[in-house]
């Protein structure tokens, strides 16, 4: 069933954005308190997280 796989491929989609996204926080040139903040909303709100990035 093509709908129970494609849950499972875009949750895998966004967990692999999720940490793409938290690796270019450490990269950035933000402060440490920034950094944190920008990897808790990322970890706690995948998606959401992902698109205020």
């Amino acid at each position: 069933n093509l709908l129970h796989y494609s849950g499972g491929f875009f949750g895998f989609l966004i967990f692999i954005l999720d940490i793409f996204a938290i690796y270019e926080v450490f990269k950035s040139e933000r402060t440490s308190a920034g950094k944190l903040l920008w990897t808790l909303l990322i970890f706690f709100f995948p998606v959401f997280g992902l698109i205020f990035y």
